[in-house]
């Protein structure tokens, strides 16, 4: 063996002992992005320069801010909550019941309890969030709507635009949502990061969550953020999510990777890192995902004219993302 390479080996070696999981694999972040090379932004609704967004906004979330945040990035223009009685976006969530027939959906989900009265049908459909909420569109007794072919969170999408170098110092992250604050005054031990969703900076939720060798969580898109960087993650069953399992199970068939609830309660007992591994069973398997077919449907993105559509077996799955994306 040359030097070169002997040294070569060992550098490597030292940046996965520091980098853990976030490590470049063969398949490289590099050859993932290049998706985004293929598109340039499309012609857009505005509402004076801005970008006309409907998301929730009453409390800080994470899972909700994600979809200013997104779209900010994607566009590069700043967004501004939408007049719905005007064309507007509507991106990540549960809120089709919360759009009007002046919306435009992407990625989008449901509660599953929703009535036909709450569902627009003269809004246009790109893509939803999972199989579960197409197939409640498109029902023979549904809502009266042509449910679209493409469905996925735009959420998996935000290793394209984010990629911070972010080293693991815990073991275990517990992710509490804004509806959970009693969490937040519980015991944690050493090795074990609590992580407030109800944050209103992203990008900082994103290293706390990328800061983090397995993550617990109740929210959907802590799961769904975990899936998207390759971090082990637990569902933790709750109460406090609006419209039960529904939305969890409908993103879970969209990824083809299912879970089931771990019943915990870290306001009763100390939560330490032996107790997370005993309570909960952590799954890294890959998801498997279309990403072009979300980035074909997006409103917000167009193919360049010089650009060959690729052949759908040339699309990158889970494994362009899983473990590298973050330290290409």
């Amino acid at each position: 063996m040359s030097l070169g390479v002997s040294i070569g080996r060992a550098v490597a070696e030292t940046a996965r002992m520091r980098l853990g999981r976030r490590y470049a694999d063969r398949f490289g972040v590099r050859r993932f992005r290049r998706l985004l090379d293929d598109y340039e932004v499309a012609d857009l609704i505005e509402t004076d320069g801005k970008v006309p967004l409907n998301y929730f906004v009453y409390k800080p979330n994470f899972g909700d801010l994600l979809s200013p945040w997104l779209v900010r990035h994607i566009t590069g223009r700043d967004v501004v909550v939408a007049d719905r009685r005007s064309p507007h976006y509507v991106v990540i969530g549960s809120i089709i019941n919360q759009g009007t027939d002046q919306s435009i959906f992407w990625g989008t989900g449901m509660y599953g309890t929703e009535s036909a009265k709450e569902v627009p049908s003269g809004a246009q459909y790109l893509a939803v969030r999972g199989p579960l909420t197409q197939a409640k569109l498109g029902a023979a007794r549904g809502f009266g709507v042509r449910a679209p072919k493409t469905y996925g969170d735009p959420a998996l999408l935000l290793p394209l635009y984010y990629q911070p170098r972010v080293p693991i110092r815990y073991e275990y992250g517990v992710a509490v949502r804004w509806s959970e604050r009693t969490w937040a005054h519980a015991e944690y031990g050493p090795g074990v990061k609590l992580i407030d969703f109800g944050h209103s900076d992203v990008e900082a939720v994103i290293r706390d969550l990328l800061s983090c060798r397995r993550i617990v969580t109740s929210s959907l898109h802590g799961l769904i953020v975990a899936d998207a960087y390759g971090i082990p993650s637990a569902w933790l069953g709750s109460k406090s999510p609006r419209g039960g399992v529904f939305k969890f199970y409908d993103y879970f068939a969209s990824v083809d990777k299912f879970r089931r609830p771990h019943e915990f309660n870290p306001a009763k007992e100390p939560v330490t890192v032996e107790r997370l591994r005993q309570a909960f069973t952590f799954s890294d398997q890959p998801i498997q995902f279309d990403y072009r077919a979300l980035l074909e449907s997006s409103p917000f993105l167009r193919r360049k004219r010089d650009v060959i559509p690729a052949a759908p077996d040339g699309l990158e799955t889970t494994s362009a993302v899983r473990r590298a994306v973050v330290n290409a």
